[in-house]
């Protein structure tokens, strides 16, 4: 577990804004929250976790905070979101937030005006 954060935590540094190996913000969040989830290092928590590293990971591709509800967003949709989760967990996992994302139109908006999709 403890070597699974280590890499979590060097892939998160390697991959940040304005590094020679940064991705576009929309893939590193998503990576960020599929990677995180899947290591599961706490008992409970883990899903909100990994919501605070999206919003983090979208703050530092924006230069300031995001402001987009992300978790109101999924709890609206929380059963669409954990069987999402649960297929990404088998199978593509850029397929989860773009999937997510796609159905969620209070959040497109946001990220077409700050330039993230």
């Amino acid at each position: 577990m403890q070597s699974h954060i280590k890499q979590f935590i060097s892939w998160w540094h390697r991959t940040a804004p304005e590094t020679p190996n940064s991705l576009p913000p929309l893939n590193r969040v998503s990576i960020a929250h599929l990677y995180f989830v899947c290591i599961h290092p706490f008992e409970d928590g883990n899903v909100r976790i990994a919501r605070v590293l999206v919003e983090k990971a979208l703050s530092d591709a924006l230069g300031k905070p995001t402001l987009i509800a992300l978790s109101q967003a999924i709890e609206r949709n929380k059963n669409q979101y954990y069987v999402k989760l649960e297929n990404n967990n088998k199978n593509d996992a850029m397929k989860l937030f773009k999937d997510f994302r796609g159905r969620e139109p209070d959040i497109e908006p946001l990220l077409n005006r700050r330039g993230l999709k």
